[in-house]
């Protein structure tokens, strides 16, 4: 059966991040879209023009090029997790179903950052980054990429994109989600990736059960299973539920 999917990559990175996941899904003949969220990847608009808005807009938009029937399964990664459910609760009839890869599943007037603390009171400290206030960003420290995206990956695997990560725009980390109503309703999915040094699987399986999503995953991997374990991750997305 042939699917429409969505991908929505996380902070610091960019469509790059799906590359390889959307051609096996592609092979496998469904229709898959990937791109950079404002400020993110080749995209080149100011961190100080991105926002939350304007980052779920993109999304709304890539959703509309692809279907308005309402059969698009969008998935979103790490940060992406809060800009797909930002984007899902403005216009839920687009989709049949959200995903979330150890992925950030906000509460109504929660941030990112919000969530980002509970990690690390949680016991994972996450990603390693210093602020620019002025300049709206994030920078992450490069010696200490490796050892929290990549724990479970081999160095030839993951060494070509350690170069690709950006500083990443702030307002969409520290702005709170506004979940509606529709959106509580639509099905989702959740894969916990239960060796990840980015966000506490604890603080995961607690997002995706208060969240009362219907098919909660566990996938050995570290935070960029889309790079270390592929093939188990297509194999998630590939059987997701229909209904």
């Amino acid at each position: 059966m042939s699917r429409k999917y969505l991908l929505v990559h996380g902070a610091w990175q960019g469509q790059w991040a799906w590359k390889a996941l959307a051609t096996a899904l592609q092979d496998e003949g469904h229709e898959v879209s990937f791109f950079d969220l404002p400020g993110s990847g080749d995209d080149m608009t100011p961190a100080t023009q991105v926002s939350l808005d304007t980052c779920a807009g993109r999304v709304l938009e890539k959703t509309q090029a692809l279907s308005t029937s309402g059969d698009v399964i969008l998935v979103g990664h790490s940060m992406g997790g809060a800009v797909v459910t930002h984007a899902a609760s403005v216009s839920p009839e687009l989709y049949s179903r959200v995903v979330y890869i150890c992925a950030f599943l906000p509460a109504h007037g929660e941030s990112v950052m919000q969530l980002g603390e509970k990690s690390a009171q949680m016991g994972v400290a996450g990603p390693v980054a210093s602020v620019d206030a002025s300049a709206m960003t994030a920078t992450l420290n490069e010696e200490h990429i490796a050892a929290t995206f990549f724990n479970d990956g081999k160095e030839e695997d993951y060494l070509p994109f350690i170069k690709l990560f950006r500083p990443q725009p702030l307002a969409p980390v520290v702005s709170p989600v506004a979940v509606s109503e529709a959106f509580k309703v639509l099905k989702k999915s959740y894969v916990i990736c239960t060796l990840d040094q980015a966000i506490s699987p604890s603080l995961q399986r607690i997002m995706a059960e208060r969240a009362e999503v219907d098919d909660i995953r566990e996938l050995e991997s570290g935070h960029e299973p889309f790079i270390t374990a592929r093939d188990r991750l297509f194999d998630i997305l590939h059987t997701l539920p229909s209904y």
